[in-house]
């Protein structure tokens, strides 16, 4: 009778540790399942900041390339400017010539 009675125990407890395994082989494929989702996310993170990276990096060309336009363009401008004030004092200087000649011509 005791040994009837055993086997009864020992297949409890061959059955619970089936149960404990299945749960545990359960739990390890959710955890692998968890951990390969968690690397995707990881990697298409460190894409995005890649991504994002390179965005800035453009950007920032983009904008010192602007900037020096701007320098130039400002550049440019004054040099119009002190151009164009060259020229109104040369026409300036013309008109007081004409003035000058006829004011001679006319006391000859």
């Amino acid at each position: 009778m005791a040994s009837s009675s055993r086997r009864p125990n020992e297949e409890e407890g061959n059955s619970s540790w089936k149960r404990v395994r299945l749960s545990t082989e359960t739990e390890l494929e959710e955890f692998m399942r968890e951990s390969e989702r968690l690397a995707k996310i990881v990697e298409a993170k460190a894409q995005a900041d890649a991504n994002l990276h390179r965005c800035v990096e453009a950007q920032q060309r983009e904008k010192a390339q602007f900037q020096q336009e701007m320098r130039e363009l400002m550049l440019e401008q004054r040099i119009k400017h002190a151009y164009e004030k060259q020229i109104a004092e040369l026409e300036c200087i013309e008109a007081r010539l004409k003035v000058l000649r006829a004011r001679s011509f006319q006391m000859d």
